[in-house]
């Protein structure tokens, strides 16, 4: 199933330029930001983060190793909708088995550190 391609409007661009002057100078660290991306209503993955700190004028620039802060510049809606259109494919075409090569890896890395993990079975019995 297709996603429906998101569409940046003026609110949100506003909404997005207003928190950036509020918060003008203020730098995040890795996890700040993406609790921040969440709050925003933006996903919290490292794809995102790449798509939202790289490109020419980015809404956010990346001060240093693992620190970001807003992009002093206004952030114009053209440049967010680009933000989205290079997300986008990420969550489109991501193959099954990759998909399902991740749940692997994060089972065998929270059994291997102590954790129960438990799948849901549904069963379905004739009346």
């Amino acid at each position: 199933m297709k996603r429906p391609r998101h569409k940046v409007d003026e609110q949100e661009i506003m909404r997005f330029n207003m928190r950036r002057e509020n918060e003008k100078g203020k730098t995040y660290t890795r996890t700040e930001f993406k609790e921040l991306l969440g709050k925003m209503g933006y996903a919290k993955s490292n794809t995102i983060i790449t798509a939202m700190t790289s490109g020419e004028n980015p809404p956010f620039i990346r001060v240093d190793r693992g620190k970001y802060a807003f992009n002093p510049k206004p952030v114009h809606i053209d440049r967010l909708q680009k933000v989205w259109e290079d997300y986008m494919p990420y969550l489109t075409n991501r193959p099954q088995a990759i998909l399902q090569s991740e749940i692997d890896e994060a089972v065998k890395l929270l059994k291997n550190n102590g954790y129960k993990v438990l799948r849901p079975i549904t069963q379905y019995e004739e009346v």
